[in-house]
């Protein structure tokens, strides 16, 4: 028991002595324990964050949430070590694959898709991840300009990822060369 106390002290040691470290660097989630310490809150009911993995599924239900979209490609996610659509099943967690990615380009197709979800999912709980959550950021972003007629700046504000350019895209708008 000792052993395992002077563990759990030089872990929080460390963790406050490197925490103001990898804050600067963007990298404070490296000793996150629960998944939803990594994530970003978007709004009541909606969290975006990184690839999720088996550990991760149990944290979601324990928090409630009933839904994961999904925007990394197919190839993406076949190169994973664990089949996450069948792990969310067996959670009983439901499960939708919206692939974006630079090989698909960002299209407005994506952000309709995305609207066909957000118009049955009601009050659950939704957590939206990519293997960063940069697209599933912007195509929320996107999404609150087309379908909630929100304007670019207040969009920004409040997604924690942002590319003019991919923006543009999903929008179905002309991008400057």
């Amino acid at each position: 028991m000792r052993r395992l106390n002077r563990f759990k002290s030089i872990k929080a040691l460390l963790a406050v002595l490197v925490m103001p470290f990898l804050m600067t660097f963007g990298l404070g989630d490296v000793l996150a324990d629960n998944y939803l310490d990594k994530t970003q809150k978007l709004a009541e009911n909606i969290w975006v964050g990184p690839q999720i993995d088996a550990k991760a599924v149990k944290d979601l239900k324990a928090a409630g949430v009933m839904k994961v979209v999904n925007f990394r490609t197919e190839a993406e996610m076949n190169a994973l070590p664990f089949d996450q659509a069948a792990v969310l099943k067996a959670e009983q967690l439901s499960y939708d694959l919206i692939p974006v990615g630079k090989s698909l380009g960002y299209t407005p197709q994506q952000v309709a898709d995305f609207n066909a979800l957000m118009s049955q999912h009601g009050d659950e709980k939704l957590l939206l991840h990519c293997r960063s959550g940069f697209r599933a950021n912007l195509v929320y972003a996107a999404w609150l300009i087309k379908y909630q007629g929100m304007d670019k700046a207040s969009a920004k504000n409040k997604v924690h990822k942002w590319s003019d350019e991919a923006i543009d895209q999903l929008l179905g708008l002309e991008v400057a060369e």
